[in-house]
């Protein structure tokens, strides 16, 4: 594995670049992909164990990462990447699936990922990702669906008896039942007038309320409209502490220049 090197950007922070600016910022084209993705590398050390929950499924295939960008590890083959975390909370409300250690949303995420918005951004841009042209959400709550390419998401964490995985939408619950699988769509999140990168000062990674700023949604929006209907699903997920992980797929057609995903 290799660790991406810093390339002359807009701005740079931990070896990461920001490019573009407006409402789409990170449109790059797949042959600039490429150029960073040649300079990536290392492993990630193991997760610690927590016990196995009651239809949890086996983490199958296990992850093949073959590069790292800060902490998260990278398959572009499979057009995909896996970065740790911790479960933040379980208790209702929830308004978003995963937030950077410390960000803003904290109190109402359910995951905590070691990655701020530029890493994970720029690693979803690297598997094939880009934002949609038109039809992020207008403002936080809209409850039109948004366009964009499918992502999925998978929450794994070590059990005692070897790595586990479950669909992240199973990860939620819906008025008291399990939310079930779900579409998620990327959408790049949002420079402000100053050119701030919102997801990076904020903290908001992946959301299910139409949050502009978040750089994954839902696409159809979970719980909107009806606050407090979110929560954790404390019967499949490990306890808040324990060490997690987040997996991020491209689940689109490969376009020019990227590998067909794994199956």
């Amino acid at each position: 594995m290799q660790r991406l090197l810093a390339v002359p950007g807009r701005a740079t922070s931990g070896g990461t670049i920001t490019w573009g600016s407006g409402r789409a910022p990170w449109r790059v084209s797949t042959a600039l992909a490429l150029v960073v993705a040649a300079c990536l590398a290392g492993l990630g050390a193991p997760l610690a164990q927590a016990e196995t929950s009651a239809g949890a499924e086996r983490a199958t295939p296990p992850f093949g990462g073959e590069a790292r960008l800060g902490n998260i590890e990278l398959d572009r083959r499979a057009r995909s990447f896996r970065v740790p975390g911790t479960v933040k909370r379980l208790d209702p409300p929830l308004e978003y699936l995963a937030v950077s250690r410390g960000g803003m949303k904290g109190y109402e995420a359910l995951l905590e990922l070691d990655a701020g918005g530029r890493d994970l951004n720029t690693a979803c841009i690297l598997i094939g990702l880009e934002p949609p042209a038109d039809g992020t959400p207008r403002f936080q709550f809209d409850q039109e669906p948004i366009a964009g390419q499918p992502v999925g998401l998978r929450i794994g964490w070590e059990a005692a008896s070897g790595p586990m995985e479950v669909d992240a939408g199973r990860g939620l619950t819906v008025q008291g039942q399990e939310a079930g699988e779900q579409a998620w769509v990327y959408i790049g999140s949002q420079f402000d007038p100053g050119g701030r990168y919102l997801a990076e000062d904020t903290g908001t990674l992946i959301g299910f309320v139409h949050d502009p700023i978040s750089i994954i949604e839902h696409r159809e929006g979970l719980g909107v409209g009806a606050y407090g209907s979110v929560a954790g699903n404390a019967s499949l997920l490990p306890a808040p502490g324990t060490k997690v992980w987040l997996r991020v797929t491209n689940l689109g057609p490969a376009g020019a220049g990227q590998p067909a995903r794994s199956e």
